[in-house]
């Protein structure tokens, strides 16, 4: 916004929500795969436990905004496993992006429901060892996410 000038807000393009949601599925699934060689797996899986209580307790509320909160606390838990501080960088930078972002997809009931659950279900792989299949997961969950934001913004342009 430049003094005398109107705001101009941007609705972001599918390709702008890909690039971001491609971005954040490398680095998180890089991250969970580094997890199960981390000597602190057990604790950070009580944190993830945790935050998806504190998301269901928000569901229930309805509070979008305690949702999204335990939504990130939730994703960020297995970012340290990164041990790259390189990396954490370049994802941080995307950080208010990808918050934003969140809080966009969190209006969708439906989304919100599902995403808490695939935060349960990933949490049960983990506990199993299924390596594969909960960076799967995740991939997928990701993905999801994506998607609902892409059909928000759609709907959004064509009201």
């Amino acid at each position: 916004v430049s003094p005398g000038k109107k705001m101009r807000v941007m609705l972001p393009t599918p390709k702008d929500i890909h690039e971001v949601y491609d971005i954040r599925s490398i680095i998180e699934r890089e991250a969970l795969r580094r997890l199960f060689d981390d000597k602190k797996l057990p604790a950070v899986l009580g944190k993830m436990e945790r935050y998806c209580d504190d998301g269901d307790k928000s569901l229930k509320r309805n509070d979008i905004d305690g949702l999204a909160r335990a939504n990130e606390q939730f994703h960020a838990c297995f970012m340290d496993a990164l041990k790259n501080d390189r990396l954490l960088d370049q994802f941080r930078a995307m950080h208010q992006l990808i918050t934003m972002y969140r809080l966009q997809t969190l209006q969708n009931d439906i989304w919100a429901e599902t995403g808490n659950q695939d935060h349960r279900r990933l949490i049960q792989l983990i506990r199993a060892k299924k390596i594969q299949d909960a960076i799967d997961l995740l991939g997928e969950h990701i993905h999801g996410a994506e998607a609902t934001l892409i059909k928000r913004f759609k709907n959004t342009k064509e009201n």
